[in-house]
């Protein structure tokens, strides 16, 4: 079942809400300011990722082709992980053209997200030099990302090959 816009961006909001007021409470020293900072952030990283995932979700939705709620669901959750013996032939293909799109997906934003990631670990490493040592563990975090990213590609190929080796022996 697809979770309603408004639990997911509190759900957004939390993951990032805590940890970042955490973050900001132990670098000032203060818990009011780590927990105003943590709303704050909350409140606006919330919503925003909730406007920026809704599209991608539904586009994934949509790659699945024109299958009924449940197996295009089904096909997207699929498509996270290799085939199944008891997934029906209609999931399974789903789960390729999922596969399918999410690569397209991901070598088509490589330069941005590599851009973005850039720019952050860069403010981080400042930010840990001027501010707070903190603020490695963001850059960590970062590296982290960027790192996933990178072998990303290499996870769908192998996960669409698994895929379209099970479409071809059915």
């Amino acid at each position: 079942m697809v979770k309603p816009r408004w639990f997911l961006a509190v759900v957004y909001g939390l993951l990032f809400g805590l940890p970042f007021g955490l973050l900001m409470g132990l670098q000032e020293h203060d818990s009011v300011v780590g927990l105003i900072d943590g709303v704050i952030g909350g409140a606006f990283f919330g919503p925003a990722m909730t406007l920026t995932l809704g599209p991608i979700q539904s586009g994934l939705l949509a790659s699945a082709g024109s299958l009924p709620p449940e197996e295009r669901l089904a096909a997207v959750r699929a498509a996270s992980r290799s085939p199944r013996p008891t997934d029906p032939p209609a999931v399974i293909t789903g789960a390729r053209r999922v596969v399918e799109y999410r690569l397209g997906e991901v070598r088509r934003q490589q330069l941005a997200v590599f851009g973005f990631l850039g720019a952050f670990i860069l403010l981080g490493l400042a930010a840990a030099v001027l501010e707070s040592g903190w603020w490695f563990l963001v850059v960590g975090f970062w590296v982290i990302q960027g790192v996933l990213r990178l072998i990303l590609p290499s996870r769908l190929r192998r996960r669409l090959q698994s895929y379209k080796a099970v479409e071809g022996g059915a």
